[in-house]
């Protein structure tokens, strides 16, 4: 008479082991699901990390390129400019608060060392980034150096005399030159054109008056 019965608790318990189950597998699913979503996460983090790292070392390696076109020493003796005061758009701006750029070579000059012509739409010409711009420089473009590979466009830089009224733009003779400070400043693309870095340093260069 009680054999009824104890299948029927056998029953239950089978019941009650597929309902655990059903829940094991729920909980391994829900770990496995997180556990993909942040290997995808440090992925793009690793990604985003990478391609920031070549544009800055794209931008750094521009600003060298920079100053040797400064130094006019490229490696392409066809492509190397002769810089000169004259050069900057001193006349085309004027001599009251000169600030914007000449429309060929990425040459501009400042009268104020706030001024942030890289980022200005108002001066004269202003600063143009695109791949075929004529108011900032390409890498190489007067140096020779040889493309750099792997990245959304070419660097670009530009270079701004620094023009100032109060007569602190020299630093300096040698009894042949001038002593001029100009601003250099590099934009550099990663990979992706949506990482972009931005470098500047003030560079002290000898030009004949």
């Amino acid at each position: 008479m009680t054999m009824p019965t104890f299948q029927t608790n056998r029953h239950q318990q089978r019941g009650v082991a597929l309902l655990v189950a059903l829940m094991f597998l729920i909980v391994l699913t829900l770990l496995r699901l997180a556990a993909m979503r942040g290997t995808t996460l440090e992925e793009r983090m690793a990604g985003g990390s990478r391609d920031y790292n070549v544009a800055l070392q794209a931008a750094e390696a521009t600003l060298r390129d920079a100053e040797i076109d400064l130094k006019g020493s490229g490696f392409n003796p066809a492509t190397i400019r002769s810089l000169t005061v004259s050069n900057f758009p001193v006349t085309l701006i004027g001599t009251g608060t000169p600030s914007g750029c000449v429309l060929s070579g990425g040459l501009c000059i400042i009268a104020n060392e706030t001024v942030q012509l890289y980022n200005n739409s108002t001066t004269v010409n202003p600063v143009s980034w695109a791949a075929a711009a004529t108011t900032s420089s390409r890498y190489g473009q007067f140096t020779g150096a040889p493309a750099i590979v792997g990245v959304a466009q070419q660097p670009r830089y530009i270079l701004e005399l620094m023009q100032f009224a109060d007569g602190k733009n020299k630093g300096g003779n040698n009894g042949a030159n001038d002593f001029y400070y100009v601003r250099i400043t590099a934009r550099a693309w990663g990979a992706s054109a949506q990482t972009q870095v931005y470098l500047q340093e003030v560079f002290l260069v000898p030009l004949p008056t």
